[in-house]
């Protein structure tokens, strides 16, 4: 019986595919499957004795990636080994007893024979109780304040709630690019026209022709920053201007509303509006409804198609909450579903307007004339450059009018309150 005889090649070979294999269930497969299969089948091709150069090769490049695999799972090891050890916390006690077993110093008599002093680096340790981890053991920085992982910030600024400006959007608005606005009006006509029979005289007319004006005033504000502000404190630049713009409009509205004219004020429409009047000839007024219908006839008797009537907020829900002596809802018929409409004219309410005062009017005799719209710029004011400041500053320049022949085509008054 021939026993047979393996090449030392072929001996290594199998003892590499058996390491290969234990390797590969030990440490996750990281040698490739497809590498081992090469490497049993260049086995089964030297037992056969059908070994060529190409098998011959594919071991030799099997070898080698084995080999450069095999270093790499031992620098893994070790790597892990000494993270482990990075992140070791030991005792003094610990400390010491590793230094003394490392250098051989067992006994006491080596200790003293060596005559060394031990100085050792020993990791600092905090010692702190146990206790559950509660919100209190977030610390915040500074007084008062909310730790940050506590709490979820909104972005922006909330501003102070203001009243939304209106009479801008109500009026006859249009540039003008002077100080002054001006026109001409008709004044004191004389004579009259009349029948004449042929051959007699004509009767003569006339009338003065009138210059008028209004001057353009300014509404203006600012506000100083330091530079170092509008770097740190991110959106304070649209902060500031929206503030501005703001607080300059809102105030051009109010004065829209009823300013006296004398510089550097405009003149509100208020001033000039007619005063409420029963027409000659209307029925009783009864109530507010009533009161508001008459002023409608006022302006339309004043020869004007008025568009707007202007109230008080409260004074529109006092409509709509209006009853008889029985407690029933008054709805007139001149009165849309939704009460925003009396008599076909929309009603506008709004804060601006004085409570228990109402304004119908045609609007489009309102000429508000506009030299600079509102508008932002950023300078030095005074000694701005030495601090570091910046003066921000918003202004807006306009005028406002109504024409003496126009003036009938508002009328202000005060609701009876019933």
């Amino acid at each position: 019986m021939s026993v047979e005889t393996k090449s030392p090649e072929l001996e290594k070979l199998e003892k590499l595919s058996e390491i290969m294999g234990d390797f590969t269930k030990k440490l996750g497969e990281k040698l490739s499957k497809d590498d081992l299969k090469d490497i049993n089948e260049a086995i089964k091709s030297l037992k056969e004795g059908t070994c060529d150069k190409g098998t011959v090769d594919a071991i030799k490049t099997a070898f080698d990636k084995f080999q450069t695999q095999f270093e790499e799972m031992q620098e893994d090891v070790a790597a892990a080994k000494s993270r482990k050890n990075a992140f070791k916390v030991v005792s003094p006690g610990q400390a010491f007893i590793d230094h003394i077993t490392a250098n051989k110093l067992n006994s006491y008599d080596e200790l003293r024979k060596s005559g060394k002093r031990i100085n050792l680096d020993v990791p600092m340790m905090v010692q702190k109780l146990p206790a559950a981890m509660e919100t209190g053991n977030v610390d915040a920085v500074g007084t008062n304040s909310i730790p940050f992982e506590l709490a979820d910030f909104e972005f922006g600024l909330t501003r102070i709630q203001r009243r939304s400006p209106f009479l801008l959007q109500l009026g006859n608005v249009s540039p003008i690019d002077t100080m002054y606005a001006q026109w001409a009006e008709q004044e004191n006509p004389d004579g009259a026209p009349t029948a004449v029979n042929e051959g007699s005289s004509k009767p003569q007319i006339d009338f003065d022709w009138v210059e008028k004006s209004q001057k353009v005033e300014k509404i203006a504000a600012f506000i100083k920053v330091s530079k170092e502000a509008l770097s740190d404190l991110a959106g304070l630049r649209n902060e500031i201007d929206t503030e501005l713009r703001e607080t300059v409009l809102l105030k051009t509205d109010d004065d829209l509303w009823d300013a006296d004219g004398s510089t550097p004020n405009i003149k509100g429409i208020t001033a000039f509006a007619t005063a409420y009047s029963e027409p000659t000839g209307i029925g009783t007024v009864d109530n507010n409804y009533d009161q508001l219908r008459a002023a409608i006839a006022q302006v339309v008797e004043n020869k004007f198609i008025p568009n707007y009537i202007l109230m008080h907020p409260t004074d529109v829900a006092n409509l709509d909450i209006l009853k008889d002596d029985e407690g029933r809802y008054l709805i007139p018929p001149f009165k849309s579903a939704n009460g925003q409409v009396l008599s076909g004219i929309p009603i506008v309410e709004n804060l601006g307007v004085d409570q228990g005062d109402f304004l119908v009017g045609d609007f489009t005799k309102w000429r508000i004339r506009i030299r600079e719209a509102f508008n932002i710029d950023m300078g030095l004011d005074g000694n701005d450059f030495t601090k570091n400041m910046i003066t921000i500053l918003g202004e807006i320049r306009l005028a406002s009018y109504v024409k003496a022949n126009h003036t009938g085509a508002f009328v202000l008054g005060t609701l009876s309150g019933s």
